[in-house]
């Protein structure tokens, strides 16, 4: 049996990009900090590389790193391509098809988790391009938990700062993704700027990466509910009542 500072409550497993594995990063963060958890992310050995890179600027000893094999010539695609940053975009298709291969090695690595501390850990927090996590957390008796996140680039004389803005993870704490925005701009957005923000968002990332559909709900002007969802493409539908996600 495992020690309580080396047992993992939850496993981690964003997509294969910096969008995606900054966000995961900051969400474990976040976990430890708030409730004491041991955090496990997985991923390919270059993304973990970074990741460690990432912890050594700000060490964190709730936060582990397990690397999971890929290679990417064994599916078409150029030599240590572990990511989207800077992926021509006819091999985009082609990169998403190579992940399922980490199935096998994701599921490997629950279950060396699970021997090594004698239970599954609480939750597997996964991408939600990793439909068949299900599956997998399952079999161990743990539930999957899937995660969609964009983010918004603002603008900062001739940099660019990334804040987080969606997610469809609920936070225990309550609180809204807006305010993690106005870190960002530096106001209180109402709901309806912060529809168009996303939709802004989406139709400029319609080729990739970013293929989600958002709820956005809040108060409007005077206090009035404002429900809002959209397409992939940024394309809004504002209800008055309801309005569900689209999964596929």
């Amino acid at each position: 049996m495992v020690s309580a500072d080396e047992y993992i409550h939850i496993l981690m497993f964003p997509f294969m990009g910096h969008d995606h594995l900054i966000p995961f990063l900051a969400l474990a963060k976040q976990i430890h900090h708030q409730t004491g958890f041991n955090v496990a992310i997985a991923n390919t050995p270059l993304n973990i590389q970074y990741l460690r890179s990432t912890l050594r600027q700000e060490p964190n000893p709730g936060i582990r790193l397990f690397e999971l094999p890929f290679t990417s010539s064994d599916h078409g695609l150029p030599p240590n391509t572990e990511n989207t940053e800077n992926l021509m975009l006819d091999l985009i298709g082609k990169f998403f098809s190579s992940s399922v291969c980490l199935r096998t090695p994701f599921h490997y690595a629950l279950l060396e988790i699970v021997k090594q501390q004698g239970r599954p850990p609480v939750c597997v927090i996964s991408d939600v391009f990793f439909g068949w996590a299900v599956d997998v957390a399952n079999s161990v008796g743990t539930v999957n938990v899937r995660l969609r996140i964009c983010f918004a680039e603002v603008k900062r004389g001739h940099d660019y700062d990334r804040e987080l803005i969606g997610s469809r993870l609920l936070r225990p704490t309550g609180g809204s993704w807006r305010s993690l925005a106005r870190r960002g701009v530096g106001w209180d957005m109402k709901s309806e700027t912060f529809a168009n923000l996303v939709s802004a968002i989406l139709y400029e990332k319609r080729f990739g990466p970013y293929f989600s559909q958002p709820i956005i709900a809040g108060l409007g002007d005077e206090d009035k509910p404002f429900i809002c969802t959209m397409d992939s493409n940024g394309v809004k539908w504002e209800t008055k009542f309801v309005a569900r996600e689209a999964v596929t």
